[in-house]
C-alpha cells in the first residue's frame, strides 16, 4: 500500500500517518 505520505503536510493528515511519518522523519528532516 503505497501513500502519499510525502505530501501529507496537513496536522491532521500527520497525525493519521504520524506512525508512518516518524521512520521517513529521520531521513526527511521533518
Amino acid at each position: 500500500k503505497e501513500r502519499p505520505i510525502e505530501i501529507c503536510s496537513e496536522e491532521s493528515c500527520y497525525m493519521q500517518n504520524r506512525r508512518a511519518v516518524t521512520v521517513l522523519s529521520t531521513g526527511v528532516g521533518l
